[in-house]
């Protein structure tokens, strides 16, 4: 088979590292892949970036501006600028939240190829958000949107969530294109909304190449990062900027603050290093913490995974949850939010705790739970890699996408 996937990123993300990790097991199956990415990092020769993604004037990208119609990328050239010959012998298009992808192209496209999508976010079905926070306007037509002027949406000009409702409706409506939901969460928000309640929509949950996050020595990992024998550890996913709250980077401010010096040390991880403002924020923790980093080496994250004693998850909202999947494949429990598709990854008392949403308190009492039964924590650790084999495994993924694949090629009607 033959299969173009299309993403924001090769490597930065966890949409970009499920499309990454998939292209990677689909060649070793033997098919022909390649990947078009927004921002390339990585040195796959199989991996190409979009060149040219925008080709409006200025006046037009001013004008999407102050329509608040900027998530259509109306003024991109992409997915058109793709060539009859760089489509020829391809048998299905894998969207993994493109970037600069002019959904006014889509129908067309879809004509031509079958297209797949994968809802890692809200996003395709939401007027402007990546995730509704519990507004379920979304359903209907959006509208008076919630979110408006707050991170990430600060930057529209205008709500018009309405509008992009509407015409992703209309858009959506007119196109071969198969919706994949990683967790059977957003799969059901996804047939409830008025964008794609129409569309079949399959789940395959994600999954990671489990031979790159292996269980290792926590001794030995903590050795290797230099930090001292006897300190518990916990391992954060952090966003850099501090108007970022999804991932619930004050919940676990406060919880840490609860804990107080406790022999703990904070290992914070994100897509990018951080800025001056996190990194001078956790200078005055009570807990001492690594530098923020960001690392694309597997073999730097299955580091820091295996060091740490335990994954602190408080995420408000996810419809899904990469690091738990890593954490557990090395072995590490997971403290996680019960939000969202997390809870289809962490499982209660097998790999890992779930507490309630925004709950300083309860991730602070957890994790001295944890922390004070260590055969409760080996417990916890032999099982969540043993969770992660059954659950999570990239092979069984790609198996799923095959099978998605094949359904799309056999429906698809390809223009006369």
């Amino acid at each position: 088979m033959n299969i173009l996937l299309i993403s924001g990123s090769d490597l930065k993300g966890g949409a970009a590292r499920v499309a990454h990790s998939l292209g990677r097991t689909l060649l070793g199956r033997g098919h022909a892949v390649r990947m078009l990415a927004g921002e390339k990092t990585g040195d796959d020769d199989w991996v190409c970036s979009i060149d040219e993604a925008s080709s409006g004037s200025g006046k037009l990208r001013a004008g999407l501006h102050r329509a608040g119609l900027n998530g259509l990328h109306l003024d991109s050239s992409f997915p058109g600028s793709i060539s009859a010959d760089q489509l020829e012998g391809v048998d299905v298009v894998h969207l993994h939240d493109p970037a600069h992808f002019n959904l006014r192209h889509l129908p067309a496209l879809s004509r031509r190829v079958p297209v797949v999508m994968t809802l890692h976010t809200m996003a395709p079905f939401t007027g402007n958000c990546l995730y509704s926070m519990g507004c379920e306007r979304y359903r209907e037509r959006c509208g008076d949107c919630p979110q408006k002027d707050e991170f990430p949406l600060h930057y529209l000009h205008r709500d018009a969530s309405g509008a992009m409702v509407r015409m992703k409706r209309w858009l959506y409506g007119r196109s071969e294109v198969y919706p994949v939901g990683v967790s059977q969460w957003v799969a059901d928000r996804a047939r409830e909304s008025a964008v794609l309640g129409r569309k079949e929509i399959h789940v395959v949950p994600n999954g990671i190449d489990l031979s790159r996050f292996p269980v290792q020595d926590t001794i030995s990992c903590k050795r290797q990062l230099g930090i001292p024998p006897g300190t518990g550890t916990i391992l954060l996913s952090i966003s850099p900027d501090m108007e970022d709250r999804r991932k619930g980077i004050d919940v676990a401010v406060a919880a840490l603050q609860l804990l107080g010096r406790e022999n703990l040390m904070l290992l914070p991880l994100g897509i990018t290093p951080g800025g001056d403002e996190l990194s001078e924020m956790l200078q005055y923790l009570p807990v001492p913490s690594l530098p923020p980093r960001h690392l694309e080496s597997e073999e730097q994250l299955a580091l820091h995974y295996g060091a740490a004693d335990v994954v602190w998850h408080p995420s408000r909202a996810d419809t899904s949850s990469m690091v738990s999947m890593e954490a557990m494949s090395c072995g590490t429990p997971v403290i996680a939010a019960r939000v969202g598709g997390v809870p289809e990854v962490v499982i209660e008392g097998e790999s890992g705790v779930l507490i309630p949403p925004e709950n300083a308190e309860a991730l602070a009492e957890a994790t001295r739970s944890i922390f004070r039964d260590r055969l409760a924590l080996n417990r916890l650790s032999k099982s969540a890699a043993r969770i992660a084999r059954e659950r999570h495994d990239v092979e069984r993924m790609t198996t799923d996408y095959l099978e998605v694949y094949h359904g799309a090629m056999a429906r698809h009607r390809r223009p006369e």
